[in-house]
């Protein structure tokens, strides 16, 4: 009984503690692949626009909460992560008139600047790297919670983002008559503080 009340009250404690020491400063965040997802929607012949995801994104993320401005985001997707919903798809999209992913595995997403208009919205600026080719993109944000994970001591950031890109800027303009240039791309973001994290000493 007594191990059971010491386990109860160190499950009470130890959030607590966790989140008093979240400090203003500039902490580091592990992206979680489960809990991420970047989808993306292109215009298909007038039809519809047709959606796809990137699975299993990877990357950090640097956050200060007192001051987004200090903040950057670095994420990094495998091309073969990219589902559109069909194999053969799939594997036409992988193919060089697109992503060629034989000589291109990755896409990359490094901030260049946050631009925060409130505690909880603002903009990222960043570079996205697709097939090679190094773009600016702006991305809207909104942090929709910053806190303790409902079951275990874990801090927890959690972001919906916007933006779109031109695909013809990276080179893939094949089937212009079919695929739409504009990509729309909303993201859902959940991160973790980074256990290796060891924040500055005061």
């Amino acid at each position: 009984m007594k191990t059971l009340k010491f386990s109860r009250i160190c499950q009470l404690i130890v959030p607590m503690l966790l989140a008093t020491s979240l400090s203003a400063e500039l902490r580091r965040y592990r992206i979680d692949p489960v809990h991420t997802r970047v989808l993306l929607s292109v215009d298909h012949a007038g039809f519809s626009n047709t959606m796809f995801q990137a699975l299993r994104p990877a990357g950090k993320l640097w956050w200060n909460l007192d001051a987004p401005e200090q903040s950057r985001v670095d994420v990094e997707i495998e091309v073969a992560n990219i589902d559109f919903g069909d194999a053969s798809w799939n594997k036409a999209m992988q193919g060089k008139r697109y992503f060629n992913v034989k000589q291109f595995k990755t896409i990359s997403f490094k901030s260049t600047a946050v631009r925060a208009s409130d505690a909880n919205q603002g903009q990222f600026d960043a570079l996205i790297t697709i097939l090679g080719v190094s773009r600016k993109i702006t991305l809207d944000y909104t942090m929709n919670k910053s806190g303790m994970h409902p079951m275990l001591p874990r801090a927890m950031l959690g972001f919906s983002a916007r933006g779109k890109l031109k695909r013809s800027d990276f080179g893939m303009d094949h089937a212009a008559d079919m695929i739409g240039d504009d990509v729309a791309i909303r993201i859902e973001l959940e991160a973790s503080l980074d256990p290796e994290f060891k924040p500055a000493r005061k």
